[in-house]
């Protein structure tokens, strides 16, 4: 057993902090038969083997290795002094997570689902392989073979660094990337569907680490997905709104119902693909600030009672990005409900570098942004696709999200299988998120264009002529054709390609578009900056700032020459 430090284990990362300023002018499992119910496996019932020492450990899922060894004193905290260079061997791992279900509790034909599997996983039910994955922001399912009595579920995830490194020596070309400070030719995060910042960011530490990282599911084979139902809303001329919601494929016979948020309830169709209703008198959601939020909700309620009633949260608002020609260029301005809204609000990355523990203050986060009289919020591209719990709070206080898809600061694979595999995440996150009132756009991805276009990239990774081209096409491959192809033929949401990124003939880089105003802190400018520069939309700027004396001394750190503290300095600068 590693020596465990007693004084408390968080030391803080030097960062621009949590946020940056936007600116613009589950039931343990038990003998109990429920086959009507979707339980989630995890809590108590899982355990991890260790291959060093040959033994399984009690976890709980939704989770990941180096939480759960910590919580068994297996390893040293990495956030405390420097120990994160000392815990480097992790990411070479295989870990083995299982777990055992009876059979007698779930429906005869079941699907076992996945919400989230970081990052190469192999799943094996009673000796036999039904799954391999690939992708941390994808959700998979595998039917269960029928058993007479349980199903054994065994779940390998593989290095991701180890399997990274062979999908990128098979590249017939650098990719670039910023985050990772490896030699080219190892920077494994560009080809790996995982959160890039486990690979290191300027804010925060390398930790490759593997887990199952979302809820794990037995359903009924005949249960329909609530992201299977679209849902679109109109407000007419007359001021009434249409509803309509429809499924590609016909579910199970089931009734709709539409609870007002009155609470009065209407039963408004039985038609097993969808419908559509008038409410006469809607009530408008509107971002925090300019109005209420009042949530209407549908459910669909199955007539077998071995299937789940679904729910839905809808808002009733429009929403338009205007880019008309003005005085300065170009617009890039946000109406909701034909009023033009004045974005103030700050960019999310991870609450705690494990997404789990994280969760925890998710929603506390965001009450604080409200509390400072926030309307909007962009999810950072670096990371993960937020939960419900997080879309659940802004359609009910009014933040408006702006959502990048999870790409940052890199190029991409070129081949077919690449693009087919986030084409298919994109497809389960636009799906997921499309019904919610507050996601205001879908943005291809934080900093590559950018970072292409300004950051030597193709002098660094030697991708000149041929290699040139060939990147570029890769790269409008996904953000130029599959990711709006999707975000077209799904939902109704406005994309764009890039942030930060202007209109390819704009005269002036600041004419049109969203900008990261950073030169304050990058260059060293005056604060008058801010105040002179006139950009269209910031939406990221900000300072690196170091935490207050009071926290420092909690992990022991007095001064600023300390050893710890400057460890954690991930964005160093000539001055």
């Amino acid at each position: 057993m590693v020596p465990m430090q007693k004084t408390p284990p968080i030391a803080p990362f030097v960062t621009g902090g949590v946020w940056f300023i936007i600116a613009l002018a589950v039931a343990s499992l038990s003998g109990c038969k429920r086959p009507s119910t979707t339980a989630i496996l995890g809590i108590n019932n899982w355990e991890l083997y260790l291959p060093k020492t040959h033994e399984w450990l009690p976890v709980t899922v939704p989770g990941d290795a180096v939480t759960d060894l910590l919580k068994h004193e297996r390893i040293p905290d990495p956030f405390f002094g420097t120990y994160e260079d000392s815990l480097q061997w992790l990411e070479q791992q295989n870990w083995v997570y299982r777990t055992r279900v009876l059979v007698s509790d779930y429906a005869t034909e079941s699907v076992l689902r996945f919400e989230g599997l970081d990052t190469y996983a192999s799943i094996v039910v009673n000796d036999s392989l039904l799954l391999e994955t690939d992708n941390a922001h994808r959700a998979y399912e595998v039917a269960l073979p029928p058993s007479e009595d349980a199903w054994n579920i065994e779940v390998t995830l593989h290095s991701p660094v180890e399997r990274g490194q062979a999908i990128l020596d098979a590249q017939p070309r650098n990719i670039p990337v910023s985050n990772e400070i490896k030699p080219i030719g190892q920077q494994t995060s560009s080809v790996t569907r995982k959160p890039y910042y486990h690979f290191g960011w300027d804010w925060g530490p390398r930790l490759v680490s593997a887990g199952i990282s979302g809820p794990v599911t037995i359903v009924p084979a005949a249960q329909p997905q609530a992201s299977s139902n679209r849902i679109q809303t109109a407000i007419a001329a007359d001021g009434t709104a249409l509803l309509t919601f429809e499924s590609k494929h016909v579910w199970p016979t089931g009734s709709w119902t539409l609870t007002h948020p009155d609470g009065k309830q209407e039963r408004i169709g039985a038609n097993p693909t969808g419908g559509a209703h008038t409410i006469v008198t809607p009530k408008l959601w509107w971002p925090n600030g300019l109005g209420d939020q009042p949530l209407y909700r549908l459910t669909w309620t199955p007539d077998s009672p071995a299937l789940h009633s679904l729910h839905w949260n809808i808002g009733l608002r429009t929403i338009e990005w205007v880019r008309e020609p003005d005085a300065w260029g170009r617009s890039f301005a946000c109406h909701v409900n034909g009023v033009r809204v004045q974005a103030r609000g700050a960019n999310v990355i991870p609450a705690d570098f494990f997404t789990v523990r994280g969760s925890v203050n998710e929603v506390s986060r965001l009450q604080s942004a409200v509390d400072a009289n926030m309307n909007m919020v962009r999810v950072w591209g670096g990371a993960s696709y937020p939960s419900e719990q997080f879309y659940h709070f802004c359609d009910s206080a009014g933040l408006l999200v702006w959502q990048d898809f999870m790409f940052a600061c890199a190029m991409v694979p070129s081949d077919s299988a690449y693009v087919a595999n986030v084409t298919a995440e994109a497809e389960h996150q636009v799906k997921r998120l499309r019904h919610r009132p507050s996601l205001a756009l879908w943005c291809g991805n934080n900093e590559s264009q950018k970072a292409w276009e300004s950051w030597g990239w193709p002098d660094l990774f030697d991708l000149h002529g041929a290699d040139s081209i060939a990147t570029e096409e890769a790269y409008a491959a996904v953000f130029h054709h599959a990711l709006p192809s999707v975000v077209e033929s799904e939902s109704d949401a406005f994309y764009w390609p890039s942030s930060p990124a202007r209109d390819p003939r704009a005269a002036y880089a600041l004419d049109s578009g969203d900008e990261h105003a950073w030169r304050v802190w990058f260059d060293t400018l005056d604060f008058d900056f801010f105040s002179a520069h006139d950009g269209r939309f910031a939406s990221e700027y900000g300072l690196q700032s170091l935490p207050d004396a009071w926290t420092l001394s909690k992990v022991g750190i007095d001064a600023f020459e300390d050893e710890a503290l400057q460890f954690r300095q991930r964005s160093k600068m000539e001055w």
